[in-house]
């Protein structure tokens, strides 16, 4: 039995309904949320995926069991410490590396 990929920072994956390709920015962040105890208690034990859109620089936020539940494929591998060399849309021309998300 082998065991289904799992999202890791510098990773393309696709999602499989809609096509779109989406690259792994970080691969078990944390959720942090002080104004709603609550919600952040449902969570905390939990890890999510910071992923983005390859073509529109969306980014988004996602429960990694969800993430890695089969509605992704993996198209390719990073390296896990990839500098991003494009800038996001509207951020006039700043480097990857400086966007606070």
């Amino acid at each position: 039995m082998t065991d289904k990929p799992h999202a890791k920072r510098g990773d393309i994956w696709r999602h499989k309904k809609r096509g779109s390709k989406y690259e792994i920015l970080h691969d078990n962040a944390t959720l942090e949320c002080a104004t709603a105890p609550t919600f952040q208690n449902a969570f905390e034990d939990d890890d999510w995926i910071i992923y983005r859109n390859v073509l529109t620089g969306a980014v988004f936020v996602r429960l990694a069991e969800e993430f890695n539940d089969g509605r992704f494929e993996r198209v390719s591998c990073g390296d896990g410490d990839r500098k991003y060399d494009t800038p996001p849309p509207d951020n006039d021309g700043a480097p990857w590396e400086d966007v606070e998300v």
